[in-house]
């Protein structure tokens, strides 16, 4: 009879627990083939320990988004009755009865994915002072961020990867804001879909340059994107529309083969996808408030009042000054909406009312000076044949 390691000797309870600490599922598989009573032991409560490593992966606050995520992408085209009743269980948080190893390996390999994009949002965007707050930087220094400001950034991507599987369907990803689209978006809090639109700005400004550099070095029709802003926009817009795990391989990509191989510089569907819908669906329902209560109910149980004060701040320095609810540049280059309450607090920003120098005119010529200096760019370079 072969003997059992120490380990194996130990008592059950504490196997258990050594299995529950995995810190992901691969690691919990491996750990459980070492010996038979590790594998025992995983088999008698198999469902708890699952549930419990990835809740200590992707995080107990965030684990009903990852795993609506992963669902929702089981299928490749959604009908409106189907996606329906994906999202009334959705709603009400419905959790599995039980857990197993076929469903919690994926999203134990696309948490990587979500972390990968959080960590490039926090290092590029989170702790970035826009330009009218420069002066107030040596009063407040980057501290780390709380678990909740985490939990925030992380629900946005899985929410985007959610929205992008069940609302682009084929060659059906049209400008109308369908009725199924607009109950999504009105079960959360105009603060947390703001949140949304952050990860989409900050998605959109990562994947710009990549395709920038790729037409850069096309002929023909493709180079003529370079002089289209709206056509350069509806291609930036559809590789959106592929998903996290494309546009990471396409901002990875280290050689221009490769991203010329993941490019679609032609796409033959009309896109306008999260910013207008969101927009929209935020417009609306300020639009039907208007005179009436503007208390909301948010979706997620947030801790802190930050993102609701904040956003309560900007709204109110806004409308009904802009015929649509759309937070301006300034407020959007710094994610104000993933704030707990003491880091707005640090910068006093809400002891004064939000005024804006924004200005339709000046923002139209702002946006023709940056498209003539990128046509300057393309006409200054002698395209290759590709």
């Amino acid at each position: 009879m072969a003997q059992r390691t120490t380990l194996e000797r130990l008592p059950s309870e504490l196997l258990d627990a050594i299995l529950s600490a995995m810190p992901d599922i691969a690691t919990l598989e491996a750990a459980v083939m070492t010996g038979p009573r590790l594998f025992n032991v995983f088999k008698e409560s198999e469902s708890a320990i699952i549930e419990r490593v990835l809740t200590g992966q992707i995080g107990a606050e965030v684990l009903h988004e990852a795993l609506t995520a992963h669902l929702s992408g089981q299928k490749k085209d959604w009908c409106n009755e189907e996606a329906k009743g994906f999202l009334d269980k959705y709603f009400t948080r419905e959790k599995p009865s039980k857990w197993s190893l076929s469903q919690a390996r994926p999203l134990s390999r696309f948490h990587p994915t979500i972390e990968y994009f959080s960590n490039k949002f926090i290092s590029e965007s989170f702790q970035v002072l826009p330009l009218f707050l420069s002066e107030r930087l040596v009063f407040a220094p980057a501290r780390s961020l709380s678990r909740a400001e985490e939990n925030r950034i992380t629900r946005g991507f899985y929410r985007f990867q959610t929205i992008r599987n069940l609302f682009v369907r084929g060659n059906e990803n049209l400008p109308s804001l369908n009725d199924l689209e607009y109950v999504y978006f009105k079960h959360f809090a105009p603060w947390e879909n703001e949140q949304l639109v952050c990860i989409y700005h900050f998605l959109m400004g990562i994947i710009k340059p990549v395709l920038d550099e790729v037409i850069l070095w096309s002929s023909g029709p493709l180079h003529e994107l370079a002089y289209e802003d709206g056509m350069f926009q509806n291609c930036s817009e559809y590789h959106l529309t592929l998903g996290l795990p494309h546009i990471q391989r396409l901002i990875e990509a280290n050689t221009l083969p490769a991203q010329q191989g993941l490019v679609e510089l032609w796409p033959h569907r009309f896109t306008q996808f999260l910013d207008y819908r969101l927009s929209r669906t935020i417009t609306l329902e300020l639009q039907n408030r208007v005179g009436i209560d503007m208390t909301y109910k948010p979706f997620y149980c947030d801790p802190d009042s930050g993102p609701e004060d904040i956003w309560h701040w900007a709204y109110f320095g806004q409308w009904p000054r802009q015929s649509s609810f759309h937070l301006e540049e300034p407020i959007r280059q710094c994610p104000f909406v993933m704030w707990d309450r003491w880091r707005i607090d640090e910068l006093d920003l809400l002891d004064d009312p939000w005024t804006s120098n924004y200005n339709e005119d000046g923002y139209k010529q702002e946006k023709e000076r940056q498209h003539a200096q990128r046509r300057l760019k393309f006409d200054s370079h002698t395209p290759h044949e590709t």
